[in-house]
């Protein structure tokens, strides 16, 4: 039940081949384990196109085919995710999960928007929004208190930002206000005076193999 992942960056090293995996950034390593990121990337996408559909049209069937996956993801034993990512983006060798992992997250903001749509609709009664809210009540906390989230949220780059967009909008499907006000803050005492340069571009960013994707 544990979501797990591997850095797309991390090759073996030619040098040490059974040894511990060098980095090239910008480049993927296709044989490097993603299907837990893709299978989450997928729930993400879908269940912000149900979400939409539900919301313009306020047809039932929208709603009640999200439920389905929501269900899968925060509340069956037998397929449910744990509420953290201890175990994102390891690295052979290196680590069996990093800080930078919390930035997978992100494909899981979609559907807690969705989530927020979904109340109210029959075929997402109080009892089961409850449970879903729960869910996203530990993974903010396993953010705000473990090790790997708290070094995340320190970060001087781009993945401080995602922690803090991920952290508000999980706060905000929860009603967590201090982790609102706190990213608030942050965003004008940290974000825009640290991370970026008055001409509007990223230093940080424009050092990476992939400058105009990190800064966007």
């Amino acid at each position: 039940h544990d979501y797990y992942s591997e850095g797309k960056y991390w090759f073996p090293d030619p040098e040490n081949p059974d040894g511990p995996y060098i980095r090239k950034d910008g480049e993927t390593n296709p044989n490097n384990f993603m299907q837990h990121q893709e299978a989450l990337v997928r729930f993400n996408q879908i269940g912000g196109a149900l979400a939409s559909a539900y919301l313009i049209t306020g047809e039932e069937k929208y709603a009640e085919h999200f439920v389905k996956h929501v269900k899968a993801w925060y509340i069956d034993e037998e397929t449910k995710m744990n509420p953290h990512m201890n175990y994102s983006q390891a690295v052979k060798g290196i680590s069996p999960g990093r800080s930078t992992g919390v930035i997978d997250g992100l494909h899981m903001i979609e559907a807690a928007r969705g989530i927020k749509v979904l109340s109210g609709s029959p075929s997402f009664p109080p009892e089961m929004e409850d449970e879903v809210i729960d869910w996203f009540r530990s993974y903010l906390d396993w953010m705000n208190t473990s090790d790997l989230g708290m070094d995340e949220r320190k970060a001087p780059n781009n993945h401080a930002v995602n922690w803090a967009v991920q952290a508000a909008t999980f706060a905000d499907l929860v009603g967590d206000m201090d982790t609102i006000r706190w990213v608030q803050n942050e965003f004008k005492t940290v974000y825009l005076p640290n991370m970026q340069r008055e001409d509007g571009a990223f230093p940080l960013e424009l050092a990476r193999t992939k400058p105009y994707q990190y800064s966007l």
